[in-house]
């Protein structure tokens, strides 16, 4: 196309759109153009959803209490100036500073993972696999990598577009190196419990607030790629030094009730996130119990 269109030598922001204008008419590219669009919406709604929920956690960890919404407020903002930029590599330097965190984070996840496995290892229990669960969580996984809206700009971008299927191979890999290490961990470890971010469920202080400042830069919740139901965060459980009193695998009677204002916020973006999970999942069975049963709990006291 640039070698027969030389406009588009220049900063392309639709280029699927583009394409499908090129090759079929008009009405193509309306439909790539808005697909696209819903698919960039959703996944930016998720993320936010994430990065607001690990700022919430992070705050309260320190005694501070601010609303759920108001962090989604303030992360919305903060993107915003963000997207006025015409492509990424106006921003590259937010991509390398998030590729740095996210790496750093996940070894924080790994550590703080490690240290809770001679104790929620021996309680955890596992969902039987079923297609629903296994379809769910392949969903997950696939949402995870998706990165196609952004593969045409990035590669016009590029100095040498040429090596662009060397830059993908790469980058997936690299993904996978991150990605799988701790959704195997997390679910071995804590199993049912696991909740919609893992970073939650370490029991390490330290690695927990760290892990939360890290994933406040990259958005990116860092959750097990599972599909298992999972609890919510527990927001009043004390933070003792004792692993067992503060531990979240094993006392769910923290966690708020479901007339939490905080729900209401989950109501609204319920129909955001359908489109891509299970908002139940997502939102959390406040009832389970923590990382095994109550046998399991009374064994290890």
């Amino acid at each position: 196309m640039q070698k027969r269109w030389p406009k588009y030598l220049k900063t392309c922001r639709s280029p699927y759109a583009e394409m499908a204008q090129r090759a079929i008419g008009g009405k193509a590219s309306l439909l790539a153009h808005a697909m696209i669009q819903i698919t960039l919406f959703g996944g930016a709604s998720v993320f936010s959803l994430l990065a607001a929920r690990n700022i919430s956690d992070l705050l309260h960890l320190f005694g501070a209490s601010l609303h759920f919404c108001l962090c989604l407020f303030a992360v919305s903002l903060f993107l915003w100036p963000f997207m006025m930029l015409r492509s990424p590599m106006h921003f590259w330097q937010v991509s390398i500073g998030a590729a740095l965190s996210t790496t750093v984070a996940v070894i924080l996840i790994l550590i703080g993972t490690s240290i809770d496995v001679p104790i929620c290892f021996q309680a955890a229990s596992y969902a039987e696999v079923t297609p629903r669960q296994f379809t769910l969580g392949f969903g997950t996984i696939v949402f995870a990598y998706g990165g196609h809206p952004v593969f045409p700009t990035i590669q016009h971008d590029m100095r040498q577009p040429r090596h662009f299927s060397k830059a993908v191979m790469l980058s997936y890999i690299v993904l996978f190196l991150l990605y799988a290490p701790v959704a195997i961990g997390g679910y071995a470890v804590y199993g049912t419990s696991l909740t919609d971010s893992i970073v939650s469920s370490i029991q390490s202080r330290q690695q927990e607030v760290a892990s939360h400042r890290l994933m406040e830069t990259t958005g990116d919740g860092a959750g097990g790629e599972d599909s298992t139901p999972r609890r919510s965060l527990t927001n009043d459980i004390p933070r003792q030094s004792s692993n067992i009193s503060r531990s979240i695998c094993t006392d769910a009677s923290g966690a708020p009730p479901r007339e939490s204002p905080e729900n209401h916020c989950w109501q609204m973006t319920e129909y955001v996130l359908i489109l891509f999970c299970d908002v139940r999942q997502i939102r959390g069975n406040y009832d389970e119990t923590g990382c095994g049963r109550e046998s399991s709990r009374a064994s290890l006291v």
